[in-house]
């Protein structure tokens, strides 16, 4: 009786180490997964954040290009106009 009492007691504890380490595995599985995710959500945010200014920049300093360029041409345009136009007179 002695015997079957202490080899009972033995799968149970047994039973419970091995319940206890599968509650810990999960435990530690599941943090790692909600920091990874909090982390790749922020540099996703991040990443958008960087990437729109970047956007709004290069289509700022091309409208300005476009136009200081517009600028540029029309008074040699109207030059190149009116200076045949003086020397026929």
């Amino acid at each position: 009786m002695v015997q079957k009492a202490q080899k009972v007691q033995r799968v149970n504890i047994s039973m419970v180490q091995k319940a206890q380490r599968v509650k810990i595995s999960m435990v530690q599985k599941i943090t790692r997964v909600k920091i990874s995710m909090a982390q790749k959500a922020q540099k996703v945010k991040i990443s958008m954040v960087l990437k729109i200014p970047r956007v709004k920049i290069s289509m700022a300093q091309k409208a300005q290009k476009v136009k200081i360029s517009m600028v540029q041409k029309v008074p040699v345009l109207r030059m190149d106009q009116n200076f045949p136009l003086k020397q026929n007179k």
